[in-house]
């Protein structure tokens, strides 16, 4: 038996975030050291949980996340402050930034 459950996980379609990622390893780039997300929204949000994900995978523990939106207001935190235990190559012993 299944149903459809409604969410805000938007796991089908590729963020900006990711896209940005993408295209900086597609170009050699294996280290961060921040990620900007701008918007228009009143209060910017910071990446979703899809986005930490991938983000994990590239973060030495000291990439800044900054939020801001086209208004000028301005957010920053560390990454470990949104995803504090993520689960990742390190995990499984696989160095991203090596390939």
């Amino acid at each position: 038996m299944g149903c459809n459950i409604e969410n805000a996980a938007f796991s089908p379609t590729t963020h900006a975030e990711v896209n940005a990622i993408n295209a900086a390893v597609v170009a050699g780039e294996r280290r961060f050291l921040a990620i900007a997300v701008v918007t228009e929204n009143e209060v910017p949000p910071f990446p979703c949980c899809i986005c930490r994900q991938s983000i994990a995978e590239f973060d030495d523990g000291s990439m800044e996340v900054i939020a801001l939106n086209t208004s000028g207001t301005i957010r920053k935190t560390g990454f470990l402050e949104l995803y504090p235990e993520p689960f990742g190559s390190k995990q499984l012993g696989v160095d991203p930034t090596k390939y």
